[in-house]
Order: structure tokens, then C-alpha cells, then sequence
């Protein structure tokens, strides 16, 4: 409830702050000459100081969710947002692609080092990704499919290195991140279970697939016509249809497939979806010290360059008035 009524009156904050950016730089005439590099400078610090605000309050209140919603075994979770414990296993073999470690999920970065016109390094993406497979997570009641597909991960690096001076071109030097969760690693999950295939459609689809595949086959249909008169009759065709379909089920048992009749997923209402290998203490005392850090970082940025703008702007006399041009010189 918190969280849903600041929520409701913060939001004024940045429309306030559009509205007095509009006024007292187009509409409102001033007597001074207008510091144009300022104001370019001022207006996005500013729009960053909001961003890093309301993101804070984003993850306190995903912390707050994590607090108040109860751990679920998987054999009695409910459709809608749910937390599950258990332990990761592979549906699919995956592998890491730096280290080449058997995972049910990773994630990697691959940067580059650069030089700049003043000596100074910095350090650019060339490539990165993550795996969208799904896997399972196990507890002592059963376990459920996970689709990772648009989570907040939440794990500390697995694998760090940076390329040393002399392996490689100067200012070419990489370095290289990667994440994972292996097979038997705990897992923590909030997310929305969510029916995966209806199974009963699922099986009309796939027998409907199968039946044309098997309707465009000449020389499979030679078979279907039992008593080789050139046509296949009602019967015929219905004795072939309960052949694919016999077979069709033989496969879904064998695949166990009604384990994935439902999994724990990213919803298109709610935006609450984490993975962690972290304990759920870990994970909301996490948010919680990013979040209020964001919030308290964010308010005071953006408070400190509003009033170096309304300084700028002549309105606040005697305000604080933050020296751009200064920090050019120092680069």
C-alpha cells in the first residue's frame, strides 16, 4: 500500500520539473543571456537524478514483495506470482560459451580496451548474451519448468579475466565475464506460473501436423490403403489416424511431457520475475541497500542540478551554480 500511494504522488516530481524546465527556458523571458551548454548539461543530469530515484523505488518495492510473499513447495503452487526454492536442473544440455561449463543458465560479456586521444583507457561491449533455455527447478515435492526469458538475474560473477599487456595488440586488450547456475545449484525464483501448452490443444496440433505430413506422403498413403483398390476409404483413413495418434502419445509419455505442462515465467502484467542463486535474505537485503542508495543518490542529484538550473536561469539569486566548463578542462 506504500509503495502504490508514493508511487501515485512522485510521479507529479518529473512532470513538475518538465513544466519548470519549459517555462523558465522558452516561454519565460529572462534579462540575462541564456547559458545554453548549462542548460544541456542540467536537463539530462537532471532526467538521470529521476531515473536512478524511481528506480530505487522500483527495487524496494520488488523487495517488498519478495518479504511478503510465502515460499510455495512446487507440488501445491498456485497460477499467478509465486516464489519457488529448490535446486537447478538441465531440461536441455547447455554449456557456457567462454568457459564451456555444463549450466542450465549464463550469462556473458566481452569487452574491449580502449585508448583515448588523451592516454586515458576505458573499456567498450563487443559482445554479450545470455541463454533462453528452459530448465528446471526441483524441490522434495516435484519440480517445474523455468523459462529465464526476460528475468532480473541476480548472481555474482562465476569467471573473470583480463587479457595481460603482452597477449595482445596495445589497446586491444579484452576482458571476459561470465555467469552461470549449474545443474544441483540452489535456486530461488519469483515469477508467474503460467500454463505452458494447454496439453490437450498442444496434442490436436501436433496429431493435425502429423495427419497432413502423413495425407502429402504417396508412398505413405500406399500403406494407408490396406485393401490396394487406389482409394482409402473412411475406415482406412480412420484406422491410420489412431495409428499416429497411438504413436503421438507413446512419444509425449515417454518425454514426460505433462511435467511441462505449467512453468514459472515473466508475465505480461507483472514485471516481478527474479532467478537468483542467492537465499531470499540475501536477495531482499540486496534491493534493499541498492534501492534506498538510488533513491537517496538519485533525490539529490536531481535536487543539486535543479537548482544549479534555477541559478542558471536567474530565478534562484545566490543558488549554487554548477561549473560545467571546469570539468572539460580536468579531461
Amino acid at each position: 500500500m506504500f509503495f502504490a500511494v508514493a508511487k501515485r504522488y512522485l510521479v507529479l516530481f518529473p512532470v513538475f520539473v518538465f513544466v519548470t524546465v519549459i517555462i523558465f527556458t522558452v516561454i519565460v523571458p529572462c534579462s540575462h543571456p541564456k547559458d545554453v551548454m548549462g542548460y544541456l548539461h542540467e536537463i539530462p543530469v537532471m532526467l538521470v537524478g529521476l531515473g536512478m530515484f524511481f528506480k530505487g523505488f522500483e527495487r524496494l518495492r520488488k523487495k517488498y514483495i519478495i518479504e511478503n510473499i510465502p515460499t510455495s513447495k512446487i507440488r501445491s503452487v498456485a497460477m499467478g506470482l509465486t516464489e519457488v526454492a529448490g535446486t537447478a536442473q538441465n531440461k536441455y544440455p547447455l554449456y557456457s560459451p567462454i568457459t564451456r561449463t555444463g549450466c542450465v543458465y549464463y550469462r556473458f560479456l566481452v569487452e574491449k580496451e580502449n585508448k583515448g586521444n588523451k592516454g586515458n583507457t576505458y573499456w567498450t561491449v563487443i559482445n554479450q548474451g545470455e541463454s533462453t533455455n528452459y530448465f528446471y527447478i526441483e524441490d522434495n515435492t516435484g519440480k517445474i519448468l523455468v523459462d529465464p526469458d526476460g528475468a532480473e538475474i541476480i548472481l555474482p560473477p562465476d569467471y573473470k579475466y583480463t587479457e595481460l599487456s603482452g597477449e595482445s595488440a596495445p589497446g586491444a586488450r579484452k576482458r571476459y565475464t561470465e555467469w552461470y547456475i549449474r545443474p544441483g545449484d540452489a535456486v530461488y525464483v519469483l515469477g508467474t506460473v503460467k500454463k505452458f501448452n494447454d496439453g490437450i490443444d498442444s496434442h490436436r496440433e501436433k496429431l493435425i501436423e502429423r495427419l497432413r505430413l502423413l495425407k502429402s506422403d504417396s508412398e505413405m498413403m500406399k500403406h494407408v490403403d490396406t485393401d490396394k483398390d487406389g482409394n482409402v476409404s473412411p475406415a482406412e483413413w480412420d484406422t491410420a489416424r489412431l495409428n499416429v495418434e497411438k504413436n503421438l502419445l507413446e512419444e509425449e509419455l515417454a518425454e514426460n511431457k505433462f511435467d511441462d505442462d505449467i512453468l514459472i515465467g515473466k508475465s505480461e502484467i507483472s514485471r516481478d520475475f527474479v532467478i537468483s542463486d542467492r537465499s531470499e535474505k540475501d536477495i531482499a537485503w540486496e534491493l534493499d541497500f541498492k534501492g534506498y542508495f538510488m533513491v537517496i543518490s538519485g533525490f539529490l542529484v536531481a535536487i543539486l542540478v535543479f537548482a544549479s538550473f534555477l541559478s542558471r536561469t536567474g530565478i534562484l539569486r545566490g543558488g549554487p551554480l554548477i561549473p560545467w566548463e571546469i570539468l572539460y578542462k580536468r579531461c
